[in-house]
């Protein structure tokens, strides 16, 4: 077996994760709404 699809089962819901996302809480949201509110969170204008 490919040792990409190998890991891939090993660490199941891991294949397709992008790097530059997984970070993010939902990376389905866009980033400008993310952002958004974090700012909303923090108190800050």
């Amino acid at each position: 077996m490919p040792k990409a699809i190998d890991d891939g089962q090993r660490y199941p819901g891991t294949a397709h994760v992008d790097p530059c996302q997984s970070h993010r809480a939902d990376p389905d949201v866009p980033v400008q709404e993310t952002f958004g509110a974090v700012r909303k969170s923090s108190g800050r204008p």
